[in-house]
Order: structure tokens, then C-alpha cells, then sequence
């Protein structure tokens, strides 16, 4: 018989994403129906989508940490400067760009003691004596003197809050980009 061997060839067109699928149907009286899926272009888009994605992420944490550097050297108090000058952000990215992680830091030895305050507290000098300025050219000197304490200064909480609110609205806008150009 002529039609023993009916093979029906289907060819399914469907845009996903931009990515065609074929899907090819072999049936025959003899034969199990087959069914064969091409997704080799689908798999390279997917491939390019996630690269674009965790590049897009390596972007939103460096403005995160932008952020959180900015509105933590606004916060913190600037008598000399140093403090808030020593304030920067570390970034790395991991195998792959699958990990991204940013810290922001401020590099001085008292800048814990300025976000946490103190209690009050002798300070004994390490020389001779501590010498304060007083009203025009007068120097009081003291071996040691009580220190009042400080209130703390949560500046590094703020940058933390600033990232955070920028890493969120970067990571949708990275995204979103990523989809666009994966559905271009």
C-alpha cells in the first residue's frame, strides 16, 4: 500500500521571545509517532539572557554602593574631614558573575566609636600631655582629662539604607533591560 509508510511532517512556527521552535511529527503504521524539538537557539538566547542579567547585576551593586557611599560621607560628621573621607566601597564579583558583592567601608580607627557614640571615658596622654586651645592663643595641657561621651551617629546605617533603596530600583531597571533585548 502506497500509504504504509505516511509520514506527516508539522512544522510549528511559535515565537518565544523571539526564538523559533520546530517541532517536526513523524507517524508511520509501523513506527511509534516521534517527536523532535529544536531548542539550540532558545538555549543560546537563555545563555545571553543570563549573562546580560548578572552583568546588569554587577551594575546595580556598584550603584548601590555608590549610593551608600555618598549618603553615608553626607552623614558623617566632618570636624577634620577624615572620617568621612576614608569612606569607600569594595566590590567583587565571583566564577561566572554569579556572586556580586559590595561592602561599603569607613577606614578609620574611630569610626565605630562615632556610629556607636561612647560612654563617658578617661583619655590619658600617650606623651608628655594633651594640649587644648582655649580662647585666642592660651594652651591648657592635662595628663588626662574625662571625655563626656558621644551620641552615636548612625551615618553607615544611612548609606546602608541608601544602597539598599538604590539596589532594589537598579536591579529592576538592569532586568528590565536584560528582558527587552532578550525579546528584541
Amino acid at each position: 500500500m502506497s500509504h504504509e509508510r505516511e509520514t506527516a511532517h508539522v512544522l510549528l512556527d511559535r515565537r518565544c521571545s523571539g526564538a523559533v521552535r520546530q517541532l517536526s511529527l513523524h507517524a508511520s503504521q509501523r513506527n511509534p509517532m516521534m517527536i523532535e524539538v529544536d531548542l539550540s537557539e532558545l538555549d543560546q538566547r537563555v545563555d545571553a539572557l543570563e549573562a546580560d542579567v548578572h552583568a546588569g547585576l554587577a551594575v546595580a551593586v556598584a550603584d548601590a554602593c555608590d549610593a551608600g557611599v555618598k549618603a553615608a560621607k553626607t552623614n558623617a560628621p566632618r570636624r577634620g574631614g577624615d572620617l568621612a573621607d576614608s569612606i569607600h566601597a569594595n566590590q567583587a564579583t565571583g566564577t561566572g558573575g554569579v556572586v556580586v558583592l559590595g561592602e561599603i567601608i569607613a577606614d578609620t580607627a574611630y569610626a565605630k566609636m562615632v556610629a556607636d557614640g561612647t560612654k563617658r571615658h578617661e583619655i590619658a596622654a600617650s606623651g608628655k600631655a594633651l594640649a587644648f586651645p582655649f580662647a585666642g592663643s592660651a594652651v591648657f595641657f592635662r595628663k588626662r582629662v574625662m571625655h563626656p561621651g558621644t551620641k552615636p551617629n548612625d551615618f553607615m546605617r544611612m548609606g546602608e539604607a541608601a544602597a539598599k533603596s538604590e539596589l532594589g530600583s537598579s536591579m529592576v531597571q538592569e532586568v528590565e533591560k536584560a528582558a527587552a533585548k532578550f525579546n528584541g
